[in-house]
């Protein structure tokens, strides 16, 4: 396909996602681009779309893109020229998915739209570049039980791609258990110097004398190995890079009387360590299947068993 043809293809499919916008009452168009567009032509198809926003382009269009070594950051430079808002992507995450859905939580968390509203998305699904496929998305469970300012706290403490993993872990924990047996766990991310002073170790740490690698959630061979230790007892610590810095860990809080607590006490132990540290806890229930996520104390959401695999499952069916 020809640069021309291919401008037109695209220009064809950004009209349709903003028709399709319409017609569901979709927040936004979210356009996650590889390559610079012909941006001022986009633009006019925005105003078409919706004649009554003063700024069209700025109101109903969200163009997102990753930072790379190939000069991506000209893409967002030249959005912006053109009255687009933006969202940088993080280069780390690989699949069209995960880029989703890291920008809408970022726009959910800037308060450019709700976390229960829905997009409609332009991305390459199956191509390397060209535009292919179009998609209505919400940010989805939990994230609906949250507001823009959960959501900033969250952005604020522990970067996106750690907390989507940590999460991941938690979810897979405490939906499938281990040998057929329920499991609950607790995982308690960032401010670690703090964190690992306010614990003290089970007994045997099994991530020790691991590499830095070896032991970082982002990896999933990390995560299946961590899923096979996660019935002994004591809480994750780990650092908001990712790294496992200490397993089977006792925490001590100072809530119920002071006294060292395990994770069969996790709600109690995540709500005391993101109290008196700066770092995000995750509570997964042994006895109820429900993980809860804590910082500063507060609970911010919960996942109930039955939701556990919907919200993390990739559209299957795109339009």
């Amino acid at each position: 396909m020809s640069q021309k043809e291919n401008e037109e293809k695209t220009l064809e499919l950004f009209e349709r996602a903003l028709t399709i916008r319409r017609a569901m009452g979709g927040a936004c168009v979210l356009v996650v681009a590889k390559e610079p567009l012909d941006w001022a032509r986009l633009r006019e198809a925005a105003k078409d779309a919706d004649s009554a926003a003063e700024n069209a382009a700025e109101t109903l269009v969200i163009i997102a893109a990753r930072e790379d070594d190939s000069g991506t950051g000209s893409i967002l430079r030249g959005a912006l020229a053109c009255g687009f808002r933006t969202v940088c992507l993080d280069s780390e995450l690989m699949s069209s998915y995960e880029q989703i859905q890291y920008a809408l939580f970022d726009m959910s968390a800037a308060g450019l739209i709700r976390p229960s509203d829905r997009a409609v998305v332009l991305y390459a699904g199956f191509h390397s570049t060209q535009f292919d496929t179009i998609g209505v998305l919400p940010l989805g469970s939990p994230f609906d039980q949250l507001t823009p300012e959960g959501l900033h706290k969250i952005t604020g403490r522990i970067p996106y791609r750690t907390f989507r993993r940590a999460l991941d872990l938690a979810t897979q924990i405490g939906r499938e258990g281990r040998e057929e047996k329920a499991v609950g766990t607790l995982l308690i991310v960032g401010d670690t110097r703090r964190v690992l002073r306010l614990s003290t170790p089970a007994g045997y740490d099994p991530v020790k004398g691991y590499t830095s690698k070896e032991r970082n959630i982002n990896d999933a061979k990390t995560r299946e190995g961590l899923k096979e230790i996660a019935p002994l007892d004591g809480a994750f610590i780990i650092a908001r890079n990712g790294e496992v810095k200490a397993a089977c860990r006792i925490i001590k809080t100072e809530m119920g009387g002071g006294s060292k607590r395990t994770r069969h006490d996790s709600c109690l132990v995540a709500a005391a360590v993101s109290k008196v540290t700066k770092a995000a806890a995750i509570a997964v229930s042994r006895s109820t299947g429900t993980i809860r996520f804590f910082i500063d104390g507060e609970q911010l959401f919960l996942i109930e068993p039955r939701e556990r695999g919907r919200w993390e499952t990739e559209p299957s069916d795109p339009r």
